[in-house]
């Protein structure tokens, strides 16, 4: 239940001093992830919306949202019809997660609720360090935020 988060430089031309500037990789043990894996098999869910969801799902990806989104532009344009979108950029998204209501529609979507358990002790039980060059922080403890590079954390 321990990661180490390190800083990455996005852009080194940039203000190193710009938070924004700044990438965090968490790093998980290797036990971790195997664990992820093996509550990753209890986790199906039975939504309806599941169907329409492009990104992190198996035999699918968001190429091929974009592709049927292109085809859709095009189809109306050729016919004379005007097309208006409107685009959200939940780039942090995840970053704001609030774990507990997750869980709590987990639940709702009938997912075993051993695996919840699970899932909502660990998360309330993780602690991260910073590393930066060589040094580590102390160890705190977050209520927000999903485990970045986590192998559920897409689902």
């Amino acid at each position: 239940m321990h990661s180490v988060i390190i800083p990455l430089v996005k852009n080194k031309c940039g203000s190193l001093t710009d938070i924004n500037n700044y990438c965090a990789i968490a790093i998980s043990s290797v036990m971790s992830k195997l664990f992820e894996m093996l509550l990753l098999d209890s986790l199906s869910s039975s939504s309806a919306c599941d169907q329409y969801q492009f990104g992190f799902k198996r035999g699918h990806s968001t190429g091929l949202c974009t592709a049927m989104f292109k085809q859709t532009v095009d189809f109306c344009r050729g016919h004379g019809s005007h097309v208006f979108v409107c685009f959200i950029n939940f780039s942090k998204a995840f970053d704001y997660v609030n774990y507990w209501k997750l869980f709590y529609k987990l639940l709702d979507d009938n997912i075993n609720s051993i695996a919840v358990r699970v899932l909502s002790y660990w998360y309330s039980h993780q602690e991260c360090f910073i590393r930066w060059h060589n040094c580590i922080s102390a160890g705190f403890y977050f209520s927000n935020d999903t485990r970045q590079g986590g192998v559920l954390s897409p689902y």
